[in-house]
């Protein structure tokens, strides 16, 4: 699967965002805030986020693929079936939690 073509920003981040969770616009883990996308790739304080495209995402959750996901607490993905408004993606493939599965940013 490719990942190429992808829409990223660099955002200053805590240092214990890791690659797969999904960043608010403030560049902090929250469940109450729409993600604006996921850490594509990290260095230091700053990570690379994609706010369009495929990419891998870090699941809180056993989720199948085609559920809608938004962000848990802890910036993994987590279904999200009636908060429309903080949906961040779209899986490609399903898995358990702790995994790193494809999904596309929307």
């Amino acid at each position: 699967m490719s990942f190429q073509g992808n829409t990223l920003i660099t955002m200053t981040t805590a240092s214990t965002i890791t690659r797969g969770e999904i960043l608010s616009g403030a560049g902090t883990l929250s469940a109450t805030l729409r993600g604006v996308g996921v850490c594509y790739d990290i260095t230091d304080t700053d990570c690379v986020v994609a706010i369009d495209g495929t990419v891998l995402i870090e699941l809180g959750a056993t989720l199948t693929a085609g559920a809608t996901v938004k962000a848990s607490a802890t910036g993994k993905a987590v279904a999200s079936s009636t908060d429309h408004n903080l949906i961040v993606a779209v899986l490609l493939e399903g898995g358990v939690s702790g995994d790193l599965v494809a999904a596309k940013v929307v």
